[in-house]
């Protein structure tokens, strides 16, 4: 179905001004005919367990009606492990977890576009996604004393969640289009999101042998939470002067509400703590509007606009003991500014001026106050005084015969956001998302797909780039640190005889920063698959291995306030998958229409 894929490096004003990266732009393929095609497709992976997946694509086109529907079913075992080595005050705490999580899944999408006629589409589409899970958690702490003052001991804390979420979105698209260039097009949204969840967590405190059982505290949690959001959505473009003039609306209305229970076990019962048991609610209202420009003249193509956006959040937390963020309201209108500046040189070289304004608003899980614990030494929390984070970044490209891209760039963004690990009451620890202060990154990339032989093409890019975080959360929280880091990526795709296909690719990141104190280790991983089509190219079966030498642990060391931390793990990153596509149907027909809707940047933020 896929014509092509357009990066759009620097969005207009017309899409939202949330993010800090690009777009990708994915092009489907026109209709050519009418009836009915569809495909099946089937996966199955392992590492240390199983893991599968099967689905169902229909689409059926006449002269008026496209119809389509999509299912997807996917059930398995995942499995990750976590170190968290830290040295606090006078102890050493050297935390060792493994998480197993069971999953089944299943997606539903369904939609039809009406052609009233060459002018005007009604579309109406439908999606559904629920997961059921049970997650056990193998925690086991030792805790040491650096000077020997202080018996050692180690905390078992084994616990279990079980949960489920859903997800639906129901979406209204009309799009107008004319011979004379005008084009029209509206959605309007509404999604609804919940999830509940489980948990036990038992903390049983032993000798540092395992023989004596010294001290236990098992809590249960019960969590709830809904999302509520509802979208409208207008774009409108003409020509004017030369070129194409855009303006648009958008309003975004959202309502979550979180209950969280808090119990402890109890002469034999767990028992309500009213103390720690509360719940929150969110409301934010976006109110947004656009206006820009694009035109060429001879070998200068330019486009600029203007964003505007109203944000207005209200949270409210509800519980017995009133706690000091209870209630957090803003108010702020941004304007959010682009440009784009192309210049043809040649037939072989084009130069690329870009500059953005973009704002990245908090994920609502983050502004809930709530606690999630691994262990009671151990937690994560939200935060209902994060702010947005804003980037400003400015970017010059020069492409050479279309293929060869190369860029240099620079980005600042002020309360930049990042996960920060921090102590309260001498022995714990929590980790929080926290507006941290001011990040800036200058880089430079090179990218170039290039072909060695008919049947072997590659694609390669290399990029550098000297990032600095400056953290500031007050007195002896204070950081400044900055790092070169580079990262190397090559795919090789090679055509071998009876419709056979390998493919290489292979990727390796120098040490770099992550979060806002965290200093990672170098990253690399190496992936290979072999492609083989039958039944006249209906059929087509990939069998690959993921992370061929299981070389995907993160590692980082952090030391900031006091706090000295090394943190690593892993997941299941080798995995020997096969997947399976028969295709169905004619050919020609396109699944359905090019189109996003209005809720796609909110749903991201769930």
């Amino acid at each position: 179905d896929v014509e092509a894929i357009e990066i759009i490096r620097n969005p207009s004003a017309r899409y939202d001004a949330a993010g800090s990266g690009g777009i990708i732009n994915i092009k489907l393929k026109k209709n050519k005919n009418y009836g009915l095609n569809g495909s099946l497709t089937s996966s199955y992976g392992i590492g240390i367990y199983s893991k599968y997946s099967n689905g169902l694509r229909l689409n059926y086109r006449n002269k008026q009606v496209n119809v389509f529907a999509n299912y997807t079913y996917s059930n398995g075992i995942n499995e990750s492990w976590m170190k968290l080595y830290r040295e606090q005050n006078d102890s050493i705490y050297d935390q060792r977890s493994t998480n197993t999580s069971h999953y089944n899944g299943q997606t539903i999408k369904a939609g039809m576009d009406y052609f009233i006629n060459k002018k005007n589409t009604l579309g109406v589409m439908v999606s559904f996604f629920g997961d059921r899970w049970n997650d056990f958690n193998h925690v086991a702490t030792p805790i040491l004393s650096i000077t020997g003052k202080i018996p050692g001991r180690v905390l078992l804390a084994d616990n279990h969640a079980a949960g489920d979420k859903q997800n639906t979105n129901l979406n209204f698209n009309h799009h107008y289009s004319d011979s004379s260039g005008r084009d029209w097009n509206m959605d309007i949204d509404y999604g609804r999101f919940t999830t509940a969840q489980q948990s036990l967590q038992p903390n049983i405190y032993f000798s540092a042998d395992l023989q004596t059982s010294l001290e236990e505290r098992s809590y249960a949690i019960a969590t709830a939470r809904s999302i509520d959001l509802f979208t409208w959505k207008a774009d409108y473009e003409q020509p004017l002067l030369g070129g194409r003039i855009s303006g648009g609306a958008k309003l975004s209305f959202v309502t979550t509400h979180n209950n969280f229970q808090f119990s402890q076990l109890i002469n034999g019962s767990y028992q309500v703590d009213n103390g720690r048991s509360n719940s929150f609610a969110l409301t934010e209202n976006i109110y947004a509007a656009y206006l820009a420009f694009q035109r060429k003249l001879k070998k200068w193509d330019v486009q600029a606009g203007l964003r505007m956006e109203n944000t207005y959040t209200d949270g409210r937390l509800e519980a017995v003991v009133t706690q000091a963020d209870n209630r957090v309201k803003r108010n702020y209108t941004d304007l959010f500014p682009s440009l784009a500046v192309a210049y043809t040189l040649n037939k072989n070289n084009s130069l690329n001026l870009n500059y953005s304004r973009r704002i990245n608003r908090p994920g609502y899980q983050s502004l809930n106050p709530f606690e999630s614990k691994l262990d009671e030494l151990t937690y994560q929390k939200g935060n209902p005084f994060l702010k947005p984070e804003y980037t400003q970044s400015v970017s010059m490209t020069h492409t050479y015969k279309y293929k060869l891209n190369s860029s240099i760039g620079y980005a600042r963004t002020i309360d930049f956001s990042a996960q920060i690990t921090d102590t309260i009451e001498g022995k714990r620890n929590f980790i929080q998302q926290r507006n941290a202060g001011v990040q800036e990154n200058v880089y430079i990339n090179i990218s170039y797909p290039f072909s060695i032989a008919s049947w072997w093409s590659v694609y390669v890019n290399a990029g550098a780039n000297r990032l600095s975080n400056k953290v500031n959360l007050g007195p002896a929280l204070v950081s400044h640190l900055a790092v070169f880091s580079y990262n190397l990526y090559a795919q090789h795709t090679i055509v071998l005889p009876f419709k056979y296909t390998l493919e290489v690719s292979g990727f390796y990141n120098a040490p770099t920063l992550w979060g806002g104190t965290f200093v990672n280790k170098s990253f690399w991983g190496l992936d290979a698959g072999l492609q083989k089509k039958w039944l006249k190219d209906k059929l087509t079966v990939k069998l690959s291995v993921s992370d061929i030498f299981k070389s995907m642990h993160w590692q980082g060391i952090s030391r900031f306030g006091g706090l000295y931390m090394d943190a690593s793990g892993g997941w299941e990153s080798r995995q020997l998958k096969i997947n399976g596509v028969y295709r169905f149907g004619k050919k020609e027909i396109r699944a359905q229409r090019n189109r996003s809707t209005g809720s796609d940047v909110i749903n991201k933020r769930v």
